[in-house]
């Protein structure tokens, strides 16, 4: 049976990392899901700890929404929080890159 693939971007965060983390340490839910962790910080610590656990990591920045296509392919589930307060006051993210991926949720 071949795994679902979570894509959790922010993965370095509290909420992402919590994300990760927990789908990681679960053995349930390790068994049904892979988890691919993207963050714009691949070489600090916490980006190695996740990789020790079997995350997979791409380094993503939502500056470049054209890197998006390559973190989101293949991502069966997708977990994605940002910050409104860090600097993107007239910046918006379109909504329809999921699509383009063949997201399922």
């Amino acid at each position: 049976m071949s795994k679902e693939l979570l894509t959790v971007f922010g993965v370095t965060g509290k909420q992402g990392g919590s994300v990760a983390n927990y789908v990681l340490g679960d053995e349930e839910l390790s068994q049904q899901s892979s988890v691919r962790g993207v963050t714009h910080s691949p070489s600090i610590s916490k980006v190695q700890a996740l990789k020790s656990k079997g995350a997979l990591i791409i380094e993503a920045d939502l500056d470049k929404p054209s890197r998006f296509v390559h973190a989101l392919n293949g991502t069966y589930a997708l977990f994605f929080l940002t910050n409104a307060q860090a600097g993107a006051e007239g910046r918006e993210i379109k909504n329809d890159r999921p699509k383009a991926c063949l997201m399922k949720h």
